[in-house]
């Protein structure tokens, strides 16, 4: 066996790997819970697996995804690879019934501790199995080449550790645990089950799985190491594309019992969107990409200490804020809708997208730090300018064909992480939502939707599980891609104008 000696600027240890295995370096690094960021799925695109390694041939910098090491070596890993992650204890007391929701989003998950009156405590932290991709599509592809379940296994080690660990921080025995609750997207809820995911790997797309057993604890968690007899309940999807945190979204909130005309979005890869009554409900994707979470940007990163998340342009002349207030390491989605919409304002960019001569070829420069250049590119904004395109196509489309317009629109309850962090009035010149519902005040901004339904979830199950067939029983599914209307408003949509 060889050995790798890993240092970061957390703590170090030593790995040991078999060469004759032939696995590339992120690999071996993935499977000692070392997550290297590989968004493009470990294809030598994006770049981001960068790592610094000493060997018997020197030292150098490798793509970790393409390094298939042969030798004892050393690998250093800089903080910009190491998980994002917080956790806060609200609560040391010791009460008797104590639940679990589970939030797994594509990108990050997050898991609470409640009692029967409130969140005691909390674990945030990155989905290590972005490290099979950024996107969904990159880990339905591994799952067909064979990784499924080690991708499965990797998500419920993760997930069953942060919950045995808020426990103990709790001063709480695994035997107090009585119910655990998960909202998921169809593709999380079959890679955590290690479900067959060839239907989704092309066209119609269509799920085979949308509604799963109640499982126990020890049996999902595949461990006897526990005396926790809870029962884990999963949140059911409508289809492959409305999954199970977008119903559990809008239990979270009874939106589905209101009687006026409301839009439900979730402004995230997906773009989830619902419009509709307590009669009907007609919902929709829009394929939004990973631009609004900065992963498809050159010089993008995460909600991480670093990252910049405010800015202003006065007369070419920069001002932004990081994360915690430390050296700018890459801005992140709110960051990057926030810049393009002050380069409009300036003059820099144009309502096509386009930058001025000035900038076109080198980009926009925003930072310096040591080492590295932090701008916007001419392609990053095509990607944001696509995002946001694809939203408004959805929105068009979406009202079109529920026999309404925008004006008729009595609310819209933006859900997820990423919208919770947007001023929609500084980002009116984006056109991202019509400029009558940012001036009538109607934007609700819910948060984590997914979250807040797997918490009441949590409470309410008793006997009975809540009926959720409630919900996905008045829902009908529009099919962007088939829309007769579809490339011609996508292409209307392009520029910064209102559709």
């Amino acid at each position: 066996m060889n050995k790798i000696n890993i240092i970061s600027e957390y703590n170090n240890t030593v790995i040991e790997y078999d060469k004759s295995h032939n696995r590339c370096l992120s690999d071996i690094l993935r499977s000692n819970n070392i997550i290297i960021n590989t968004s493009c799925g470990g294809h030598g695109i994006c770049k981001k697996c960068l790592v610094k390694i000493a060997d018997s041939h020197g030292a150098r910098k490798v793509l970790s995804c393409n390094y298939i090491p042969d030798s004892d070596l050393t690998v250093y890993i800089e903080s910009k690879h190491s998980e994002e992650k917080s956790e806060e204890i609200f609560s040391n007391t010791a009460p008797s019934k104590i639940y679990a929701a589970v939030d797994i989003g594509s990108t990050g998950i997050t898991i609470c501790l409640c009692d029967d009156f409130s969140v005691i405590a909390y674990s945030s932290f990155t989905n290590p199995t972005t490290a099979y991709g950024a996107d969904i599509m990159s880990r339905i592809s591994a799952a067909s080449a064979g990784l499924g379940n080690e991708m499965s296994l990797l998500l419920r080690k993760s997930i069953y550790n942060i919950i045995i660990s808020l426990l103990d921080k709790c001063h709480l025995s695994a035997e107090s645990l009585c119910r655990v609750v998960l909202s998921a997207n169809n593709v999380m809820q079959h890679i955590l089950l290690n479900l067959n995911m060839q239907s989704l790997a092309s066209y119609p797309f269509d799920s085979e799985n949308t509604s799963f057993d109640v499982y126990s604890f020890n049996q999902l968690f595949a461990t006897d190491n526990t005396d926790c007899n809870a029962d884990v309940f999963i949140i059911p999807s409508f289809s492959s594309f409305i999954g199970g945190d977008i119903v559990s979204g809008i239990y979270s909130k009874n939106i589905h019992k209101t009687n006026n005309t409301f839009l439900f979005i979730d402004l995230g890869t997906n773009a989830e969107m619902v419009v509709g009554n307590s009669s009907h409900m007609l919902c929709t994707s829009a394929a939004a990409g990973p631009a609004f979470e900065a992963s498809g940007l050159s010089c993008g990163c995460a909600y991480i200490p670093g990252a910049i998340y405010d800015i202003s342009i006065n007369r070419s002349r920069v001002s932004y804020k990081t994360v915690n207030d430390v050296i700018p390491t890459g801005i992140c989605g709110s960051g990057a809708l926030l810049l393009l919409s002050e380069l409009i304002n300036c003059g820099y960019v144009d309502s096509h997208g386009t930058f001025t001569d000035e900038y076109i070829d080198t980009g926009f420069i925003i930072a310096k730090s040591p080492g590295s250049v932090i701008k916007i590119t001419q392609a990053d904004i095509r990607n944001i300018q696509l995002a946001i395109a694809a939203i408004k196509t959805g929105i068009n489309i979406l009202l079109r064909e529920y026999g309404t317009t925008s004006d008729k629109i009595s609310h819209v309850y933006v859900s997820g992480i990423f919208g919770s962090s947007l001023d929609f009035n500084r980002l009116k010149n984006l056109c991202l939502f019509p400029e009558e519902w940012i001036d009538a005040g109607i934007i609700s901004i819910l948060g984590n939707t997914s979250l807040a339904g797997a918490i009441k979830c949590a409470h309410e199950i008793s006997e009975v599980s809540p009926d959720f067939t409630d919900i996905t029983n008045r829902m009908q599914e529009l099919i962007l891609a088939e829309h007769a209307l579809f490339n011609e408003t996508y292409m209307s949509a392009i520029d910064f104008t209102q559709l």
